[in-house]
């Protein structure tokens, strides 16, 4: 299975709706979510000091991180007790998890914070969602910028204010292939190797899904992942997105070379079909009915509740000589119209601890801290298997490609524009060249309407 992300263009419509109801971008003065906390909690100015008097913080998650939270909550509170939490869990889905939050900003009833997506960064900055953090940064209180991976946090930087960041990732979340060892077994396929090729992969595929018969597939792609075509495309001289040339290049040849690749398992047998992968009854890695997905450290939980049988994590395989390897990450953000801005501030600097709040995140096996020392010598390295190769999320998050940041309405586009091309080509038999070269007519559109 090839993890995807629901589109994104409704939602973006929703955004530029922001514009005109909050003045142009800016929150509301009325905004925010603790209209009782007291004026000492309450100061936005970073030159005072963080989060010293009570507060009254609401931090809003998805539904997947919402119970982590809540403990995370009740461990700070042990040693904040002048700091009251609540905890809003929101729709997982991407779409409906973002519609909740503009509707919150709409309605100045915005959570002090939220969690983040890297894809939303421009969209929520530009219309006055989340707040700039580096002034916070600055102060060199318990976090600072330089703590993180570089990459990853400069996936929170706006493109139009490259001098601000607006959010911190909460996990390095980079591609790593988790396989059911027992179906490779029952197919009498070799396990695969750190050394490996998409070829190799997409061979072992095809043999295990033709001994599976109907019973279970080598892999069930849904729509292409960013984390999945941005590496490949890249890894043929191509590009998703030229910023100084403000165009894109999904339908060049480099990039159809790489479309290629991705799609032609999907036509030959070699995967699950497409026709099926999309009905209701969609083989899943987890129920054991697909030998390998495409995933990140975050699926690690899931697959530990519900896979029964015997699984293990390899690195991502090379294309054209390079590891094909994504990433990206969801993150937090404090919002623009919070009254209580230090105390959040205070409360993200504990959660980044190696002794606070990340080390609670570890132990859960869904975070990779996203710091070098983190990475290296995290104690989520050491945690009981599945997974066994730790070392396969070490490996593949130093050579991620991260996703690429369109402005405006065309990152939507783009979105939109894959998935429609990779429905014409598998479901219509239209050609890989033509699908993308239209794809990419439409990302351009938007770009020049911008």
């Amino acid at each position: 299975m090839i993890e995807f992300r629901a589109s994104r263009l409704a939602i973006v419509g929703t955004i530029a709706v922001l514009v005109a109801a909050c003045g142009g971008g800016t929150a509301p003065s009325s905004g925010g979510t603790s209209p009782s906390t007291p004026p000492a909690a309450q100061s936005s100015n970073p030159s005072a000091a963080v989060g010293d008097g009570p507060a009254n913080l609401v931090i809003a998650v998805r539904e997947h991180f919402a119970p982590g939270m809540k403990t995370l909550a009740e461990e700070y509170r042990k040693t904040n007790d002048n700091v009251t939490i609540e905890i809003q869990s929101l729709p997982n889905a991407e779409a409906e998890f973002t519609q909740r939050i503009v509707t919150a900003h709409l309605g100045g009833q915005e959570a002090d914070i939220i969690e983040h997506l890297d894809t939303y960064v421009d969209e929520f900055a530009a219309n006055g969602v989340t707040t700039d953090l580096l002034p916070y940064f600055a102060k060199k209180q318990d976090l600072t910028a330089e703590d993180f991976l570089p990459q990853f946090l400069d996936q929170y930087r706006p493109l139009d204010k490259p001098d601000q960041v607006h959010g911190m990732p909460v996990s390095a979340d980079a591609t790593v292939v988790f396989f059911n060892k027992d179906l490779f077994a029952e197919a009498g396929v070799a396990e695969p190797a750190g050394d490996w090729t998409w070829q190799d992969m997409t061979t072992a595929a095809k043999k295990i899904t033709v001994a599976g018969q109907g019973k279970y597939w080598g892999m069930a792609p849904g729509d292409l992942w960013q984390a999945v075509y941005n590496p490949m495309i890249k890894a043929y001289g191509g590009f998703v997105y030229d910023k100084d040339k403000k165009v894109s290049g999904i339908g060049e040849p480099a990039a159809i070379e790489a479309w290629t690749q991705l799609l032609t398992p999907m036509i030959d047998g070699s995967f699950a079909p497409y026709d099926i992968v999309r009905g209701q009854a969609a083989p899943q890695f987890p129920a054991g009915q697909v030998a390998m997905m495409i995933g990140v450290r975050a699926h690690t939980p899931g697959f530990r509740d519900g896979l029964k049988a015997a699984w293990d994590v390899v690195t991502m395989p090379t294309a054209n000589g390079q590891p094909v390897v994504g990433g990206g990450s969801y993150g937090l953000a404090i919002t623009e119209a919070s009254k209580s801005k230090d105390a959040a501030f205070k409360f993200l600097a504990w959660f980044y601890r190696t002794d606070g709040g990340m080390k609670t995140l570890q132990e859960t096996y869904q975070v990779m801290p996203p710091t070098a020392d983190g990475v290296d010598n995290g104690l989520w390295r050491n945690l009981p298997a599945p997974p066994a190769n730790t070392a396969a999320f070490a490996t593949d998050v130093k050579v991620a490609v991260l996703s690429t940041h369109l402005p405006g309405r065309a990152q939507a586009v783009l979105a939109d524009a894959v998935t429609e091309a990779t429905e014409k080509v598998l479901l219509n038999g239209v050609s890989i060249e033509e699908a993308f070269g239209e794809a990419q007519k439409k990302v351009n559109d938007a770009l020049t309407s911008n």
